[in-house]
């Protein structure tokens, strides 16, 4: 019992939450922004504060524990995630999404805008999911609103929870972007009927991985990864042109690392690219700085 208490504990401290995530980008930032600071005045409180977190639209959201095997025991659970999401960026930049938002609404404690969801943003959000669900933490708890839904939303929800460990994924993905919280649920509910929130459309080229904050929160820069899909992995090599702040820079491409290769000028690439690199000619001079991931 002792041991199964302890090892219990163990998973616990090595859960990790992530939102895999697109960020709200361009003209659609500032009006969302504008938004938030009207209902946290509205509401007096700043619980959703886009000051300190971002706004996005969730794609994946679950926490993660990555179970040991003879492939990736000797790297930690946000390297290995950044490693599967790095490995697909070039599929999803073959489509970049497209992103509507609109029509404010209640959602409990929550007041959240729609965001259409297009067939791009579903495959974004599948994809990610199939990639990475292996590495979530199995057995997690139902969120207790899940509980209140009707059938046959709930065991759909609960289904999606014991497999994924979200209820927000594949035939349950609802795209949508918080932008407000109170534990006043009637006034979330006035604030959302008078939000004026015009339509606007923007595109997502940018993949986060996401530190979690309360209620749901990506806090602002405390990303584990920031992947730029229209440079398809070569975010480093056009950011950097000296060793030092390549190698300091652990979140673009999912972690940045200096590459010193025969016949070649020294460089800088993304750790998951460099991973990738055939060894040259037994003897030839080849090193990648992953001393200091």
């Amino acid at each position: 019992m002792q041991i199964s208490i302890l090892l219990s504990l163990l998973t616990t401290i090595a859960a990790t939450y992530v939102d895999i995530h697109l960020p709200v980008l361009s003209n659609a930032y500032t009006q969302v922004l504008q938004a938030n600071q009207l209902l946290n005045q509205q509401l007096n409180n700043t619980e959703i504060n886009f000051q300190t977190s971002i706004p996005h639209v969730t794609l994946y959201l679950t926490s993660f524990t990555c179970p040991e095997n003879d492939d990736n025991q000797d790297d930690d659970c946000i390297t290995q995630l950044k490693n599967a999401v790095s490995g697909i960026t070039y599929g999803l930049a073959s489509e970049f999404c497209s992103l509507t938002l609109s029509d404010p609404f209640a959602a409990g404690t929550y007041l959240m805008l729609n965001v259409s969801l297009s067939s791009c943003l579903q495959r974004y959000s599948d994809t990610l999911v199939n990639t990475t669900y292996q590495l979530s933490q199995p057995n997690q708890t139902a969120p207790s609103w899940v509980h209140t839904l009707p059938e046959p939303e709930r065991d759909e929800k609960l289904h999606d929870i014991a497999l994924y460990g979200s209820p927000n994924v594949f035939n349950q993905f609802q795209p949508h972007v918080t932008i407000a919280w109170s534990s006043d649920t009637n006034a979330i509910k006035k604030a959302a009927a008078a939000l004026t929130f015009n339509p606007i459309t923007y595109q997502s080229n940018v993949l986060g991985l996401g530190s979690v904050g309360n209620h749901g929160t990506v806090l602002r820069n405390d990303d584990y990864g920031l992947y730029n899909l229209t440079e398809r992995g070569h975010g480093c090599g056009k950011e950097y042109k000296t060793q030092q702040p390549c190698d300091a820079d652990n979140r673009t491409d999912g972690g940045c690392v200096w590459c010193d290769i025969v016949d070649h000028p020294a460089f800088c690439t993304s750790t998951y690219s460099a991973h990738q690199f055939q060894p040259p000619p037994q003897g030839q001079p080849f090193h990648c700085n992953f001393k200091n991931f």
